[in-house]
């Protein structure tokens, strides 16, 4: 749990000296990190969230030069984040489904039509939720929302579905999610401000293996596939979705995308031009929660995330996407990527331009770094490798006839015609009876050395606010801070007269509640009495013991008794 949603108690202690020649010293104990209300988190967040809302900057140095600037800081939750997000999204369709690149004076593609690499681009939009109240009583918020997240287990059905039943290759397919909010399009009554999933799978249907149907037929057996596989997963796997809230609508199938990069981004970022301050308590309410969990509220398949990075690439001007090509090193794949942006998407059409291109070797760049002597300013930063698709097959050709009807001695005109090569390409037969293989061997490309893999020049020094308060951050640790967190009812386990049951004692415990809680109950299990004593308002140990008693039996006189529907569930 994040600090700064913890009630925090401590308490002061003096340790005195233990010889002469030492001093008495104060030290301060946290004696109790509880998790504070959602009243309490929300009044949290929208202070927190005032100073990016006012704006603030994080002011830099550089190293080299000791000369400052400041940048405008974001996070999460900002419109600059939310239209960021929109644009990944927009990119990812331009480049995979199709579309027009935006009009920008600076763009290298402005207005231009991409058409996109997938023919038939399929969209299945997953609403995945549960109950915030499954006993009739509301869970806390946190919990409920990581309850609700089945993705690690639903994405394992969605891969099988799409790839093995379906045979989608890798290449044609990927998806989007993000967290939501109840109560923003509708009333979400108990459900108001906790939380829900949507996902959207992403489909080449030209790629697919699939029934041939009228469209409409179509849509309903693929709506009828991703419910039975998918969604049912995710009944099975969370215990507060039901199947009577998951049913048709829990999946929408679209065969005519339109703008699909808009359409994934409604479901993902709503409300984005307002202050937190401003925006609906239920989405207040869920962004704290969020918050207080640490939750990553949308994500991307590493398609659609490198999607949009070559979209990016494509409209940098002075770049051309995919002339440059190195090893991916992000330990996803070992395929060629863009030197210039790390994307592998388009690169395959790169490559077989340059192999069957007549008009010289292939070009394929690597990021080496062996210097080179005669210029020890430059490293090679890549080499030319390979031959032309007609020539590649001469060599073959040439091995086939050596394979079958021996060594012929030396290349002649007549050796020629029986192989049915050109005579332009009698080098490569003269090669292939020499021993050699020149379409192994490398031209090294020379080139100045790349500042990437160097530490970075500039240092966040101090952040600014928008009133002028700073806080200084240089050589500080950044990120959340944590504390061990204790859970109440482990509490009253630990500091009550609980500690002690067990190891041979198994009395019978009584739990005095106050009237309306349930009044009396009875258990051997300390665990079930700590529970009742917590969900019944009672938190603090030594009030907890004065309402214990023990009753020591030969052997118990009933079962163990099933608690009330008020006091089931974890307490947090």
């Amino acid at each position: 749990m994040l600090a700064s949603y913890l009630v925090e108690e401590y308490t002061e202690e003096t340790v005195e000296p233990e010889t002469d020649f030492e001093q008495s010293f104060t030290v301060r104990r946290l004696e109790r990190a509880g998790p504070v209300t959602w009243d309490e988190a929300v009044r949290t967040t929208l202070l927190e969230r005032h100073q990016y809302d006012a704006g603030v900057v994080g002011e830099f140095e550089d190293r080299h030069s000791g000369e400052s600037f400041k940048v405008a800081f974001t996070d999460a939750w900002t419109s600059e984040y939310a239209e960021t997000q929109r644009a990944k999204n927009a990119g990812a369709q331009r480049q995979l489904m199709g579309g027009e690149y935006p009009e920008h004076s600076e763009s290298a593609r402005s207005g231009e039509f991409e058409p996109g690499l997938w023919d038939s681009p399929v969209s299945v939009l997953l609403s995945l939720s549960g109950s915030a109240a499954p006993h009739g009583e509301l869970l806390p918020p946190v919990d409920h929302a990581r309850e609700v997240d089945t993705w690690s287990d639903c994405y394992h059905r969605v891969r099988n579905l799409v790839e093995y039943e379906l045979g989608v290759p890798s290449g044609s397919w990927g998806y989007t999610r993000a967290d939501d909010v109840h109560g923003l399009k509708d009333k979400g009554h108990t459900n108001a401000g906790y939380t829900h999933q949507h996902a959207v799978i992403f489909f080449d249907l030209e790629a697919a293996e699939v029934p041939d149907l009228p469209e409409l037929e179509l849509e309903e057996w693929v709506h009828e596939k991703f419910h039975d596989k998918v969604v049912s997963k995710h009944v099975d796997e969370c215990h507060l979705a039901s199947e009577e809230a998951h049913g048709e609508k829990s999946v929408d199938v679209e065969m005519e995308l339109g703008a699909a990069g808009a359409y994934a981004s409604a479901y993902a970022l709503p409300a984005p031009e307002k202050p937190m301050v401003e925006r609906p308590i239920e989405y207040v309410a869920w962004a704290s929660v969020l918050r207080a969990s640490g939750t990553q509220r949308i994500a991307r398949s590493k398609l659609f995330t490198d999607a949009a990075k070559a979209d990016l690439c494509k409209q940098q001007t002075g770049v051309v996407h995919g002339e440059r090509l190195m090893y991916d090193r992000s330990g996803h794949s070992s395929e060629l990527v863009c030197e210039c942006c790390g994307s592998g998407v388009g690169i395959g059409e790169t490559m077989t331009a340059h192999r069957v291109s007549d008009s010289g070797p292939a070009v394929v760049a690597t990021d080496g770094g062996e210097a080179v002597e005669e210029r020890p300013e430059t490293v090679v930063v890549g080499a030319r490798v390979g031959e032309s698709r007609e020539r590649a097959e001469v060599r073959q050709r040439a091995q086939q006839y050596i394979d079958v009807n021996g060594h012929p001695g030396e290349v002649s005109p007549g050796l020629l015609g029986e192989m049915g090569v050109s005579p332009e390409h009698a080098d490569v037969v003269g090669e292939v009876l020499g021993g050699e293989d020149s379409s192994a061997s490398v031209e090294p490309i020379e080139g100045v050395r790349r500042d990437g893999g160097e530490e970075s020049r500039y240092e966040l020094q101090r952040l600014v606010a928008a009133n002028g308060e700073t806080r200084e951050v240089a050589g500080g640790a950044g990120g959340a801070q944590y504390r061990e967190l204790v859970l109440p009812v482990e509490d009253i386990l630990r500091k009550t007269r609980l500690q002690y049951v067990g190891d041979g004692c198994h009395p019978k415990i009584v739990v005095e509640l106050s009237e309306g809680e349930g009044g009396r109950l009875a258990t051997y299990n300390p665990e079930t009495a700590a529970r009742a004593l917590v969900n019944a308002g009672v938190r603090i140990p030594w009030v907890a013991d004065r309402a214990l008693s023990f009753e020591l039996t030969e052997r118990p006189e009933f079962e163990e008794p099933v608690p009330p529907p008020h006091l089931e569930g974890e307490v947090s």
